[in-house]
């Protein structure tokens, strides 16, 4: 029950994360690289358009390889970490003449996807975690998690925002 509490947190602040990267590729892009040239911003911005969902995804998995190191099951999640980067080498070799640099984020997508099936065959196999969707604002883990979570989430922030405040002033 705990994971899925924390599951339906966190996973709608990453939806609406990855949604913004989504949407706003190119104000993101300008405020981190202003000195990336028309050319070399037009590929950041494709490229971060494209892996926005791999923040939810690797969440995903981090999760769901906790719970398998919880339950004393260490080979599968180690064993999938090595998915995207054998997905990397794979797609190089195999479609960076036809894509160029987008062989790299569409390996890391496929990784990262191939890595979620996995871990989630083997959460079902060996923890059989059944996961409840519930929004009780009332639960007292619920609200642990969203006291913990909103400190966190400013201080996360402000790390973020102070380098760019003392770039533009």
């Amino acid at each position: 029950v705990s994971a899925s509490i924390f599951l339906n947190v966190t996973v709608p602040l990453l939806l609406v994360i990855s949604f913004c990267i989504f949407l706003f590729p190119s104000h993101i892009i300008k405020m981190l690289a202003p000195g990336f040239d028309n050319a070399s911003q037009k590929i950041a911005i494709k490229i971060l358009k494209s892996l926005s969902p791999i923040i939810l995804i690797s969440f995903v998995n981090e999760i769901f390889s906790s719970l398998l190191y919880a339950h004393q099951k260490f080979l599968i999640p180690a064993i999938t970490k090595a998915l995207t980067p054998i997905m990397v080498i794979i797609f190089i070799f195999m479609l960076s003449n036809e894509y160029g640099i987008m062989s790299l984020v569409y390996a890391t997508i496929s990784g990262g996807i191939l890595h979620f099936i996995l871990l989630m065959f083997t959460v079902k196999k060996y923890i059989r975690f059944k996961y409840h969707f519930s929004f009780d604002y009332k639960d007292s883990l619920y609200q642990g998690i969203i006291s913990f979570m909103g400190p966190l989430i400013f201080i996360s922030l402000m790390m973020k925002v102070l380098p760019l405040y003392d770039r533009y002033t």
